[in-house]
């Protein structure tokens, strides 16, 4: 993004409802492909929510039984189901002509290098896995169990994830960094969790520092306030059309409409 892709930046951090996040990243997406104009968002969720990639099917008998009864949501990305509740959420729509397009996936290594920068600068060291996990049997239900190459960890655990989704030539990318591990996955440590009882770790610094990042890889985006009311509006009515209803998939794109898994 220091080819001066032209986006703006969202960090207020709000709260949204599973339907309401996914739908908002779908319509800064729609806004990339339009009108050329990407985002950087960071967000949070109302209640604990488990996000469906796009591929898995919507069985709850594969929903653990402690979160059966949390709400769900389908993502547009694909990978396995993740568990929003004390993470931190990112989200970025780059539009269609960026240094990206020919390597989509060289977007994983530099937003999580961000991360991984802005998390040294409070003590606290990620990796990148390197080796993704293998699973003969199959692919375990939740993202977390599943392990690829560009995830961010410390030492066994995984710490941060993306997915993305490529729609004509512009890409959706959104991830989350797990900040403290959940009642509901007790498998799953956050940083909190690993770091020792005396460190102060700050998630605002953290988001702080992330943002700062961004900025620069993006050559200085227009920073914004609340989000536009026409992408609130329009992320209403995809509530309407389509994420109200995880048993069911999103309608097939075009040819050009591309889904990378993680």
């Amino acid at each position: 993004m220091s080819d001066s892709v032209r986006c703006e930046i969202f960090s207020e951090c709000e709260t949204a409802s599973g339907m309401a996040n996914m739908a908002i990243d779908e319509a800064l997406l729609e806004r990339a492909i339009e009108e050329g104009l990407g985002h950087f968002r960071l967000y949070r969720w109302s209640s604990p929510t488990i996000s469906l990639g796009y591929f898995q099917d919507y069985e709850p008998e594969a929903i653990p039984e402690e979160m059966q009864s949390l709400d769900v949501v389908r993502r547009l990305s694909g990978g396995g189901a993740i568990l929003h509740h004390h993470e931190i959420t990112y989200s970025c729509s780059i539009p269609a002509g960026s240094r990206w397009k020919d390597d989509p996936a060289q977007l994983y290594q530099d937003i999580h290098r961000l991360i991984q920068a802005a998390l040294a600068h409070q003590s606290f060291q990620v990796e990148f896995r390197g080796t993704p996990k293998s699973f003969p049997q199959g692919e375990p239900f939740l993202c977390y169990s599943r392990g690829d190459e560009r995830d961010l960890v410390c030492g066994a655990h995984k710490i941060v994830g993306s997915a993305q989704r490529r729609r004509k030539g512009a890409i959706l990318q959104h991830g989350s960094i797990l900040w403290t591990q959940s009642e509901y996955a007790p498998q799953f440590p956050g940083i909190t969790n690993l770091t020792e009882k005396t460190a102060s770790l700050s998630q605002p610094l953290l988001c702080e520092e992330f943002v700062s990042g961004v900025r620069r890889l993006w050559n200085n985006p227009r920073n914004s306030g609340r989000l536009p009311e026409e992408i609130l509006e329009r992320s209403r009515l995809l509530i309407e059309e389509k994420y109200r209803y995880p048993d069911k998939r999103f309608g097939r794109s075009r040819k050009s409409d591309q889904t990378l898994q993680k």
